[in-house]
């Protein structure tokens, strides 16, 4: 979801993943998951705030001992990496599903904590054990995945649900 500040039309969005941090950056705090960048044609002085949403493969939580409520959405800014933190909005089988609030578009990280030593593993991918839908979570680090598909699909309907929003009220105010 987008909200700006003034009207806007003909608003394009590019969603890239990134092998590894961007060249400007320092590596994400934490464990980290996925580097992506998200560029816009909206000027940054339009945007009031944007709704990301991605999610995180259960599969990379067990295999990295992340716990699942930690994971948050790191936004380099000002030659720093801000914490958006996170909210766990569902899952299913294979992934837990998050979004975060942004008021600009530059280069993210999805990361996690890891879980403390000797902690069973639960919290990072069983269903119904920690971080029920709707939690706030906050996190900080990442390591990167090779998992790349599913993040990909979801920021690219984020990005389609952007436009369409931006296209339809365009039209309401004609």
């Amino acid at each position: 979801m987008l909200e700006t500040l003034y009207p806007a039309s003909d608003v394009t969005f590019s969603v890239t993943k990134l092998a590894s941090k961007p060249a400007s950056a320092e590596i994400a705090p934490d464990t980290i998951y996925r580097y992506f960048d998200i560029t816009t044609s909206l000027p940054e002085s339009s945007l009031q705030k944007a709704t990301i949403r991605f999610q995180v493969k259960k599969t990379w939580l067990t295999e990295n001992n992340v716990d699942r409520t930690t994971i948050a959405l790191q936004h380099w800014k000002n030659g720093a990496w801000v914490d958006l933190g996170s909210t766990l909005k569902s899952e299913d089988s294979e992934n837990v599903y998050y979004e975060a609030i942004t008021h600009s578009f530059s280069p993210f990280a999805v990361t996690g904590k890891q879980l403390a030593a000797g902690a069973t593993g639960t919290t990072a991918g069983k269903a119904g054990t920690a971080g029920k839908a709707g939690t706030t979570v906050g996190g900080t680090t990442a390591t990167p995945a090779s998992q790349t598909t599913a993040l990909l699909v979801v920021l690219l309907i984020v990005v389609v649900g952007i436009v369409i929003y931006v296209t339809m009220q365009k039209k309401r105010r004609r």
